[in-house]
């Protein structure tokens, strides 16, 4: 997977450092029916830790080294409880990469 990188400078005129958006992927559709597992497979699993299965994956796809990530944004429409992940730390915690990686959350 090639990444898209961006340049330039900002508003003070100091340069950017190279931006590169690596990789993605998004967790599966869940509609949380706990009572109906058979409609729900993921009825027992946080948001989060659906996350932080799913990144490893991400790296691997990207090819990079998780030593090498800056930041990592996660998003969601409805960022609620667990889907919160507290500024997107948990994931990042629960798929057991560096700590040093700044994380953000967006709705």
């Amino acid at each position: 997977m090639k990444g898209k990188t961006v340049k330039g400078k900002t508003t003070k005129g100091e340069t950017i450092r190279e931006v590169v958006i690596a990789g993605y992927l998004r967790t599966a559709l869940s509609r949380s029916r706990p009572n109906d597992p058979a409609r729900d497979w993921f009825h027992k699993l946080r948001a989060d830790d659906l996350l932080g299965r799913l990144l490893p994956e991400v790296i691997k796809r990207t090819g990079i080294k998780a030593e090498e990530i800056d930041d990592f944004i996660v998003g969601s429409a409805m960022g609620v409880s667990e889907q919160w992940t507290y500024g997107g730390r948990y994931p990042i915690l629960l798929a057991n990469l560096p700590e040093k990686i700044a994380a953000k959350f967006v709705y």
